[in-house]
C-alpha cells in the first residue's frame, strides 16, 4: 500500500511539474536557426556516390570536409572557410549581424576537384594575416590532389587574397 501510495505520488509530482509544451515556449531555447536567406551561407558539402566511387571503394566517403574559422581580413570579425569533398571550398567574410558574403570567386582560391578531407587556420608566415591550409586526399581510387597552403596576401578592395 505505501509502495502504491509513493507511486501515485511521484507520478503526481512528475506531472504536476510540467509547465508549457516546447512548441509552445521558443523563447526557452539558447539557439535557433537562422537559414540562408538570413546568413547568406549557402554551402552545402553533397557527396553523389557513384558505382565507380562510394563508400565500398573509400570508406571514409561520408566523414564529411570541415570548417575553419578566423578572421581573415582583421575585422575583428570570425570569417567562415568550409572544405568539400566533391564541390568547391568557400570562403565566406563575417559582415556582422549573423550576416556572411561569399568572397571565394575573388579571393584567389581556385578549385581543382580535389576531395578536401579538413581545414587548418593558422598565421604560418608570421605575417599577420590568416593563412588557410587544406588537407586533401589523393591516391585513392580516383582521388588525385594534393594539400594546399592558401597564403594570405593582404587584402585587395576590403577582400583577403590567396595565393598557393
Amino acid at each position: 500500500m505505501i509502495c502504491r501510495l509513493l507511486s501515485v505520488f511521484t507520478l503526481l509530482l512528475i506531472f504536476s511539474s510540467c509547465t508549457k509544451s516546447i512548441e509552445k515556449s521558443p523563447e526557452r531555447f539558447f539557439f535557433r536557426s537562422l537559414g540562408a536567406n538570413k546568413t547568406g551561407l549557402q554551402f552545402e558539402n553533397r557527396l553523389k556516390p557513384t558505382p565507380v566511387f562510394n563508400m565500398f571503394k573509400y570508406m571514409y566517403f561520408y566523414n564529411g570536409a570541415g570548417v575553419g574559422a578566423g578572421d581573415f581580413n582583421n575585422d575583428g570579425r570570425i570569417d567562415l572557410f568550409f572544405s568539400a569533398n566533391q564541390s568547391a571550398n568557400r570562403l565566406y567574410l563575417n559582415e556582422g549581424g549573423f550576416h556572411f558574403n561569399d568572397v571565394t570567386d575573388v579571393c584567389g582560391i581556385k578549385f581543382d576537384q580535389g576531395w578536401s578531407t579538413g581545414v587548418s587556420v593558422v598565421d604560418i608566415n608570421h605575417d599577420g594575416w590568416l593563412d588557410i591550409y587544406v588537407c586533401r586526399v589523393s591516391g585513392i581510387e580516383t582521388l588525385t590532389g594534393a594539400n594546399e597552403l592558401w597564403i594570405n596576401k593582404g587584402l585587395k578592395d576590403g577582400i583577403p587574397h590567396f595565393e598557393k
